[in-house]
């Protein structure tokens, strides 16, 4: 039964509205989720409805619109989070940064592949600069992660909740073996091993990313 007290999660499958999902599972406070199944149209009128984007996620909280998932996550942290998410110091410095990392320097490169994919555009020279770029740029977190054990630094920030969906974006789709960077697949297995991940899992059901555009 939907609380109205709490907030409302509109949520797409197989979309990077799961690392919300997750989120949302973390704080172990109540909240509604309106699961929005994926279609080979992209037909979404309820979340046009929500937001002229019609992009998941979106979260309606006590009357606001919260859509883009880095600011939804933000709501989260702020309000539900108990301030576990917080940070100062060096380890803000840190999740901010990964945090923004994972919106656009990896996204860059994850997405020409795809774009490759998607149009059957056979470029070599494409596809060589993009996993040559990716290689780099997975070393870089690698050695992060080395440092310490989450993107947030000592414990889990918003940057591990952001950047764990271009790592299951990665995975599914074959763009990363996480056996050539052993802190990275260390990171992912614990953030997959969390009760509140699976549980996420368990309520989208569906996440297909391979065949994701």
């Amino acid at each position: 039964m939907t609380d109205p007290s709490a907030p409302t999660l509109h949520h797409l499958t197989s979309s990077q509205s799961l690392k919300v999902l997750w989120a949302l599972e973390e704080t172990g406070k109540k909240f509604n989720l309106n699961l929005i199944q994926r279609n080979s149209q992209r037909d979404y009128p309820h979340l046009m409805d929500l937001h002229p984007r019609g992009k998941s996620p979106i979260l309606v909280d006590n009357g606001c619109v919260i859509a883009e998932s880095r600011l939804v996550l933000e709501h989260i942290k702020e309000h539900y989070s108990d301030g576990r998410w917080n940070k100062s110091g060096e380890e803000k410095i840190r999740d901010d940064y990964f945090a923004e990392f994972s919106t656009a320097t990896i996204a860059n490169p994850l997405y020409a592949l795809m774009m490759a994919e998607f149009f059957n555009i056979k470029s070599e020279a494409l596809t060589t600069f993009a996993e040559n770029e990716l290689h780099l740029q997975y070393k870089l977190l690698d050695e992060a992660l080395c440092q310490q054990p989450f993107f947030g630094g000592r414990e889990i920030g918003i940057s591990d909740f952001m950047m764990s969906w271009r790592f299951d974006f990665a995975t599914q789709r074959g763009y990363i073996d996480v056996e050539k960077y052993p802190s990275i697949k260390t990171w992912y297995q614990t953030i997959q091993s969390r009760d509140a991940y699976k549980e996420a899992l368990r309520k989208t059901g569906t996440y297909d990313l391979k065949g994701f555009t």
